[in-house]
């Protein structure tokens, strides 16, 4: 029996693509580059926010720019996310009934996210109140998803185990943490990442399709 659910954020407890795709286009016409589409946003998000930069960049139009360069538009970025953290961004459907039914069920519920540590208790605030028992974003200490130090120190912290812990994610990276943790996992084909891409980027076989699906397999189990 799991003690804890773990979620992911983005994707998996939010859709947050409009709200990273504006801070993202907002920043880049501040730097005189060109827009990117929310399309290419969905492919590039979940690793984390430098790699979402790294790429956005380049692609709009910064080749040969310095590591200087970059880490300053990096700033400025997380600067206007952090800015507008909640423009454009809503809870996948039935979401707080589902959180609120687990913690009924006596589960202590987590996140855990590559998404700037403040940002993520900015966004997890607003939407869901006081409702998570552990919240982690990325920190300066711990290397991000998919290395699975923030998740050993979220155990740590807690006096819980890995078997204790169900692990909910969208995307490749929240599969490859997982299978580096040992955490048994359910992974979403709803979220930011099709059923096809997950297949072709990881060893899965099965899916969770819906958040009805995913409120069943919670839930019922």
């Amino acid at each position: 029996m799991k003690t804890v659910i773990l979620f992911d954020l983005d994707g998996t407890l939010l859709y947050t693509l409009p709200s990273i795709t504006a801070a993202m286009n907002r920043t880049l016409q501040r730097f005189g580059l060109r827009e990117i589409s929310l399309e290419r946003v969905r492919e590039l998000v979940g690793n984390s926010s430098r790699y979402l930069v790294e790429h956005a960049t380049q692609e709009s139009g910064a080749s040969g720019w310095t590591y200087e360069q970059t880490e300053h538009f990096l700033d400025a970025y997380n600067a206007d996310y952090l800015a507008h953290p909640i423009e454009g961004t809503t809870p996948y459907p039935g979401t707080e009934a589902l959180l609120d039914a687990l913690k009924k069920q006596g589960k202590q519920i987590w996140v855990y996210s590559n998404k700037p540590d403040a940002i993520v208790h900015e966004v997890v605030k607003h939407f869901f109140g006081d409702r998570f028992d552990c919240l982690r974003g990325y920190r300066e200490d711990t290397p991000r998803k998919p290395d699975p130090a923030g998740v050993y120190a979220m155990l740590k912290e807690s006096g819980k185990q890995v078997t204790d812990v169900l692990y909910v994610g969208d995307s490749e990276v929240d599969w490859k943490m997982a299978q580096a943790a040992g955490l048994d996992m359910l992974l979403l084909s709803y979220g930011f990442r099709t059923e096809e891409e997950l297949r072709q980027t990881t060893t899965a076989t099965s899916f969770i399709a819906t958040p009805e699906a995913l409120e069943r397999a919670l839930l019922e189990s």
